[in-house]
């Protein structure tokens, strides 16, 4: 679970504290890319993404990924339109079928398992 971070403070408020950029990798996590599916679509290195995901749990107070997922949600933001053909390109299995990243899937069951469905 989040740990408290304000008083009054919502989610959106949280994320209204993010640089751009920040949001961009947020949302890229979202979508349940790995650091280096994210350094590729940004032109960033995995490094760097490691920073920025770093920060934004900071500024966040998330513990883990699936509390940052947890928060990202509550706060509204779902797929990400600056991930998208990262998403495509990663998702697709060579079967053709679309699968789940693996921090989508820890996130979904966090979620499932909370009630916030």
């Amino acid at each position: 679970m989040a740990r408290p971070s304000g008083a009054d403070e919502t989610a959106s408020a949280r994320l209204g504290r993010l640089t751009p950029r920040e949001r961009e990798v947020l949302g890229c996590l979202v979508d349940g890319n790995t650091n280096e599916m994210i350094g590729q679509r940004l032109g960033i290195s995995p490094r760097t993404v490691e920073l920025h995901r770093a920060q934004v749990m900071s500024r966040l107070n998330a513990g883990t990924l699936a509390e940052l997922v947890q928060i990202a949600m509550g706060a509204g933001m779902t797929s990400s339109t600056s991930c998208a053909e990262t998403r495509r390109i990663s998702t697709q299995g060579s079967s053709g079928l679309r699968l789940r990243p693996r921090s989508a899937q820890i996130g979904a069951v966090v979620i499932r398992e909370r009630g916030l469905t």
